[in-house]
């Protein structure tokens, strides 16, 4: 019974991670102007990607308080539980705002069959 409320929380974590990439995506990011003046997606030599931070922070912001809301705890789920529950929320709030990129990095790098 533990195996398959693990396998239901883990499935739950990357429902939240991409439920963030979507909300980020397609709610957020077209509000947010470009860049640059030239409307390139890249910022000018020495600038600061200020898309880029308030993408990344918007993310991070959505992940913990979907999490904080779902009770969303990873390392409890590993058995590493914190005497304030509120530390895991965000913790894993955090990997969660990296949303669908942080689940393609993780299964490219571990899932991937070896050559």
């Amino acid at each position: 019974m533990i195996a398959t409320e693990g396998i239901a929380t883990l499935i739950g974590i990357l429902i939240l991670a991409s439920l963030v990439e979507a909300i980020t995506e397609y709610l957020v990011q077209p509000a947010i102007k470009p860049a640059t003046q030239s409307g390139s997606m890249q910022p000018e030599p020495g600038g600061v990607d200020w898309r880029g931070l308030v993408l990344r922070y918007t993310s991070a912001a959505v992940g913990i308080t979907l999490c904080v809301l779902y009770r969303a705890d990873l390392l409890a789920m590993l058995g590493l539980e914190s005497p304030i529950p509120l530390a895991g929320w965000i913790i894993t709030g955090l990997l969660v705002g990296r949303g669908g990129n942080f689940i393609n990095d993780f299964a490219d790098r571990w899932l991937r069959p070896m050559k």
